[in-house]
């Protein structure tokens, strides 16, 4: 029997036969029992045949209707399943529909910063010890830019767009095994082909014999070649002499081993690289490596050993006035024979001479026999450097005196860094009154105890500049001292203020003094910063004409920065030692006007801004300089403040309360009333 719902129509069936619980157990019981059955339930037995077929008809009828909701619940679940699709496709539809109406920032990214982007991420990583080889296939692969461009379609298009992105060949020699050779060719073929014919940047193998393959592929490209860098073996340097290099710009060239026993047998190599301006060679190729020497800005001769520094030196006198030559000596001897053989004069026409010393050992003979056999009347930058501080150089005081003499340096040496030679105050002395047109110069206290200091009351009393006595540099621009600060403070702030005061030459905008401290000495007393007459200088140079200015905006950004140097505003520029980089630019400018205008000076461009939005900033920048609150560390109890004027600048530390004092100063000197400094 079938009945319906009233509401939706759906037939159930209703059972006809109900079977009772207690006569269903007794039968089970029975049938466990493997008994003849009692005589009362005999006559019930023999009628079982016409009530089976009975039940068996119910259950016909119960599979019939069991068959029929089964297709209705196939249909039901099949419509089901389809609204659930079409609601997924309408949910994504709305949403690329959001995603277009809402354009995040990242999708409005233009393509030259998204390449710009993408440039970063392609640069060579250092791959770390664990798993080098591995890195280094993705570095040869480019890995980095194949992350990006499955980011998305236009990222894909873009990188793989991008000739530039693929310009740079970082050649991984570690993975050119047996096992890898074809797959790393194949690699190198691909980046090769989408770099789309712009010049190269190729970084050949640090390490090992390079795949044949390999070098002769990237050989064949050398027409595209702008810069190169080459540390391998002889045999994988003999190749580079098939190649053209008319565009090689830069040219870093090394070998593995200690020395080379035969040259290369393919001629002389980057002889034809018209282009060539920056050559790092190591000594053992110095008579491989020969381009016209002429053509060269900058020549670094790495790792000289003795035997090689006359080739060296004489590789100086081929090149043209104003080149920068740098030579990294390696001064290793046998025995105790420390000369140099064959050194044989050297007259060179270099603007710049950088030597650097690696070991701390015996270089009085070395440096003496250099500095006795050149020659250099072009010379502006003479620097010498020294991997091993703990140990200063002596200092070659006849020999320098003599170069000097020879050379005229009283004429044109401009720079002069000996903060790593151990020289006395006498000759330093002597030294400086040989050299008055020296403009930039380093110089340091010799760290071993024992040792007189160098940097003394004497020293900065001959360089304080007076009216009625020559001062010694009197063009100096730039100090740099590593001190034991065993000097008065008094002294050396006349120093600073004299050079403040007495400016020899207008077009310098700025002296500046670099002081560091070496281990165990004293700090500067708290005091000093307080005797400074900050107040007179802000009188004296607050104001500028508006006209001058409004002129020299109608010029380059290079003359309206000098401009604005030469007439004297107040300059100032703070740097605070472990503050955020955020709470203040490290250069802000400010030039106080006439009128009702202050202009302000951001970079090298000056704004006119109205005074209440001037001293607005102010306000808003001061506090926040006040506010920096210390983690607990004793080291952080002092600031340091860096000011900057027209022609003095200085750094100098001071406690809290001096800092804060003079920021006041600072506000109430632009009109913008005293600042209340938090409690630090």
């Amino acid at each position: 029997m079938l009945n319906s719902c009233p509401t939706c129509e759906f037939k159930s069936i209703t059972p006809t036969i109900l079977l009772h619980p207690n006569k269903t157990t007794h039968i089970r019981d029975l049938l466990r029992a493997h008994a003849e059955p009692p005589e009362h339930l005999q006559f019930t037995i023999s009628e079982l045949s016409a009530e089976l077929t009975r039940y068996d008809n119910e259950r016909t009828r119960y599979d019939k209707e069991i068959a029929r909701l089964r297709t209705v619940l196939s249909a039901v679940e099949s419509e089901h399943a389809t609204l659930v699709a079409e609601r997924a496709a309408l949910q994504a539809y709305y949403d690329d529909c959001q995603g277009l109406s809402s354009r995040p920032p990242v999708r409005r990214l233009p393509v030259e910063i998204l390449v710009a982007i993408f440039w970063k991420c392609s640069k060579p990583f250092p791959p770390t010890v664990a798993l080098w080889a591995d890195r280094e296939k993705h570095r040869h692969a480019h890995a980095p830019l194949f992350a990006v461009s499955q980011v998305c379609a236009r990222w894909h298009d873009i990188v793989m767009g991008t000739a530039s992105l693929w310009s740079t060949i970082d050649f991984p020699e570690d993975v050119w095994e047996d096992l890898h050779r074809e797959k790393m060719t194949a690699l190198l073929k691909i980046v090769i082909e989408r770099s789309a014919g712009l010049p190269l940047h190729v970084v050949l193998p640090p390490r090992g014999i390079a795949s044949t393959k390999a070098v002769d592929l990237l050989v064949k490209q050398s027409v595209r070649w702008k810069t190169a860098a080459f540390t391998g073996h002889s045999l994988g340097i003999e190749c580079l002499s098939k190649g053209r290099f008319p565009l090689l710009e830069s040219l870093e060239l090394y070998v593995v081993e200690h020395q080379m026993a035969e040259p290369p047998t393919g001629g002389p190599l980057f002889h034809v690289a018209p282009k060539l301006k920056r050559l790092v060679v190591s000594e053992s190729l110095l008579t491989v490596a020969r381009p016209h020497l002429q053509q060269l800005n900058t020549l670094e001769c790495i790792g000289v050993t003795l035997p090689k520094v006359t080739s060296a030196l004489s590789s100086m006198m081929g090149l043209s006035a104003g080149t920068t030559c740098s030579l990294a000596l390696q001064l290793a001897w046998s025995g105790s024979d420390r000369r140099i053989p064959y050194l044989t004069p050297t007259l060179s026409n270099v603007g710049s001479l950088s030597i650097k010393f690696p070991r701390p050992m015996s270089w009085v003979p070395n440096v003496t026999d250099i500095l006795a056999n050149l020659t250099l009347p072009c010379l502006e930058t003479l620097r010498f450097r020294s991997n091993y501080y703990l140990s200063p150089i002596p200092w070659p005081h006849a020999e320098f005196l003599a170069l000097s003499s020879r050379s005229s340096f009283h004429t044109h040496l401009r720079s002069l860094k000996i903060d790593d030679f151990s020289i006395g105050a006498a000759e330093l002395a002597e030294c400086l009154s040989a050299l008055p047109s020296l403009q930039w110069l380093a110089i340091s206290d010799d760290r071993r105890d024992g040792v007189e200091p160098v940097i003394q009351n004497s020293l900065l009393s001959s360089l304080t500049q007076n009216p009625d006595v020559q001062a010694l540099l009197p063009h100096l621009r730039h100090l740099v001292i590593r001190s034991r600060l065993q000097f008065d403070d008094n002294v050396f702030l006349s120093f600073l203020l004299s050079r403040v005061s007495h400016r020899q030459d207008d077009s310098v905008s700025c002296f500046s003094v670099v002081v560091s401290t070496l281990p165990g000495c004293r700090s500067l007393e708290p005091s000093v910063d307080a005797r400074i007459p900050l107040s007179e200088f802000l009188e004296k140079h607050r104001k500028i004409s508006s006209p001058d200015l409004r002129a020299s905006e109608r010029r380059d950004d290079a003359s309206r920065l000098k401009d604005l140097h030469a007439t004297c505003p107040l300059v100032f520029s703070f740097s605070l030692r472990r503050w955020p980089t955020a709470l203040l630019s490290s250069a802000w400018y400010m030039v106080k006007g006439e009128g009702d205008q202050t202009f302000e000076k951001f970079a090298s461009r000056p704004v006119a801004v109205p005074k209440k939005e001037f001293r607005k900033r102010c306000k808003e920048c001061i506090p926040s300089m006040l506010s920096y609150q210390p983690n607990g560390n004793s080291n952080e109890s002092r600031e340091s403040i860096h000011v900057v004027l027209p022609s003095a600048c200085w750094r100098i530390k001071m406690p809290k309360g001096a800092y804060f004092e003079r920021c006041r100063m600072f506000g109430k000197a632009f009109g913008v009333g005293r600042v209340k400094a938090p409690t630090v």
